[in-house]
């Protein structure tokens, strides 16, 4: 029932309405500044040498890549391949890579979720993050 109006003396009978009584709102404009949170996860990265350890991701559903930092990829004692790309975020500041390796994305009971995945590495991804306890 619309705020305002009546009820309708049958309950059991629709109330008919017409496009008249439909008002429209004026379309929302987004804000000049605002900030995103994106969520984390924390996944089980497994290299091809079978070396494995758990890491929180960002994730981001605008990303066309995937990122590693240089200390994560250290960790994983993978080996690297070539790859030098600028790679330039929302601030359109421009990284550029320090290589690139493949890597198994596995829940942290091991299931695999995506397997041969090309991970380019970053001196750092992102600025220190907060944190909720």
């Amino acid at each position: 029932r619309v705020a305002g109006t009546p009820p309708p003396a049958d309950v059991t009978s629709p109330t008919p309405v017409t496009l008249s009584t439909v008002k429209t709102l004026p379309p929302v404009h987004p804000p000049q500044q605002s900030t995103v949170l994106l969520g984390t996860i924390l996944v089980k990265l497994t290299a091809e040498n079978g070396q494995s350890h758990v890491f929180r991701g960002l994730l981001d559903s605008g990303s066309t890549c995937n990122l590693i930092t240089c200390q994560a990829a250290s960790l994983l004692g993978a080996r690297r391949y070539h790859s030098n790309i600028q790679i330039a975020g929302l601030s359109q500041h421009a990284s550029n890579t320090r290589g690139m390796l493949s890597l198994q994305v596995n829940t942290l009971s091991g299931q695999l979720i995506a397997p041969d995945q090309e991970f380019h590495i970053l001196d750092k991804i992102s600025v220190n993050l907060p944190r909720a306890k």
